[in-house]
């Protein structure tokens, strides 16, 4: 759920700012946010079960993130694109906490960051920047949010349904 609202305000920024390709702060915020915000819901979800979770790296990512937001970030993802740090960030996650759903969801954003909002890939391909690339650009990325909101909805649901199956057995 967090990727889908990274890719949503990604996206929210690239309509703001007129341009898919963008070296701004604004969309490196839309970076970190998610990370820190997934970082805060795997704590409480870990103290609510009353088990500290695995190392996986949230925390590490989150700061990260946090840390190149203002300078590092906004440079690097122009020629690749914010989605594809926000996608890399997820797959790793995902692979590490062994969450198909998530490093599947990272690598296609992944994927989908390189070819909306890299300027070195955009560049070779033969994509200008224009509005009307920008708004393709948009179309992509919020199709993107809803297929990652739809997938995350839907794995949430199979491991409730999968935990209350569990203690309606227990009895």
């Amino acid at each position: 759920m967090a990727l889908a609202v990274g890719v949503f305000l990604v996206a929210v920024v690239t309509v703001s700012d007129g341009r898919a390709v963008m070296a701004n702060w604004e969309a490196a915020v839309a970076v970190a946010v998610p990370l820190v915000i997934l970082w805060g819901a795997r704590l409480v979800m870990a103290s609510r079960r009353g088990v500290r979770d695995r190392r996986v790296g949230y925390g590490i990512v989150a700061l990260l993130a946090v840390l190149a937001a203002p300078l590092a970030l906004p440079v690097a993802a122009y020629h690749w694109g914010y989605l594809t740090f926000l996608g890399a960030a997820l797959l790793v996650l995902g692979w590490r906490s062994r969450q198909q759903v998530t490093w599947v969801c990272g690598m296609l954003t992944m994927v989908v960051g390189v070819l909306t909002g890299s300027s070195v890939v955009r560049g070779m391909i033969g994509i200008r920047e224009s509005s009307d690339a920008a708004a393709v650009s948009a179309s992509v990325q919020i199709g993107l949010g809803v297929i990652v909101l739809v997938a995350g909805a839907r794995n949430l649901v199979a491991q409730r349904s999968q935990g209350a199956g569990i203690g309606s057995h227990a009895a």
